[in-house]
């Protein structure tokens, strides 16, 4: 076997190396990315679950919404409220 036969097969090996490292690397840091979004999921609601959450009907959570305006949060064209705010918000009513 030629010497740069050799170093080519350890240029090779120290590369593959390289990217296992770094794939275990990106892939902790995607479980932590999704773990947050999760939490912040979890925070936010939809109309729908907001609804769900306060157990009134979408026309009353408009109403409140009218009343105390809570804290919105767009995702896309989505607004979200925080189940804090929310919580506020029904005390209040």
């Amino acid at each position: 076997m030629k010497s740069t036969d050799l170093i080519d097969l350890l240029k090779e090996q120290i590369s593959m190396e390289a990217t296992e490292r770094v794939v275990e690397r990106l892939k902790g840091k995607l479980d932590d990315l999704l773990g947050e979004r999760i939490t912040v999921n979890s925070q936010y609601l939809t109309i729908e679950k907001a609804c769900e959450y306060l157990d009134v009907g979408r026309s009353t959570f408009y109403t409140l919404l009218k009343e105390h305006k809570p804290l919105k949060i767009m995702l896309g064209s989505s607004p979200r409220y925080a189940k804090s705010d929310l919580d506020k918000m029904f005390r209040m009513y």
